[in-house]
């Protein structure tokens, strides 16, 4: 089971525009580290996929689960159905990882996702903890 530090801290901005599943317009992560993308979803959609691309309709599907968890490669995916979320993380990020990928619900029919723009960026792991930066290697 992969452990994933509640120091990082996924912003929703206000205008999120769909509501059956709505998250970040953009996370970023350093090049061998790990990020974290938190959708919400309203109650009773599933299954939760990842995909990439900039197409809802032609992205490539990275990870899949109908069930609490699944992990498919780097990519892993987590959903905490009492609070409505899915948590996808990457590890051992790469410079080719920066792209649009999307958080999505499919249903017959009728597939919903929301667009998350990922950037990778060289150099060591920051992120904040209670006005604090932190600067060191992720695990």
């Amino acid at each position: 089971m992969m452990r994933v530090s509640a120091a990082l801290l996924i912003l929703c901005l206000p205008d999120c525009v769909a509501w059956e599943v709505m998250g970040p317009r953009s996370v970023w992560g350093h090049i061998g580290g790990w990020l974290t993308v938190r959708c919400q979803y309203k109650p009773a959609w599933e299954p939760y996929v990842k995909c990439r691309g900039e197409d809802w309709e032609s992205c490539q599907m990275m990870v899949k689960s109908s069930g609490p968890e699944a992990t498919n490669g780097r990519v892993s995916i987590r959903d905490n159905r009492g609070n409505h979320n899915i948590e996808v993380t990457m590890v051992n990020l790469e410079a080719g990882d920066t792209d649009t990928y999307w958080c999505g619900i499919e249903r017959a029919r009728l597939d919903l996702g929301y667009p998350v723009r990922v950037i990778v960026f060289p150099g060591k792991s920051w992120w904040w903890v209670g006005g604090s930066v932190w600067v060191g290697a992720c695990l």
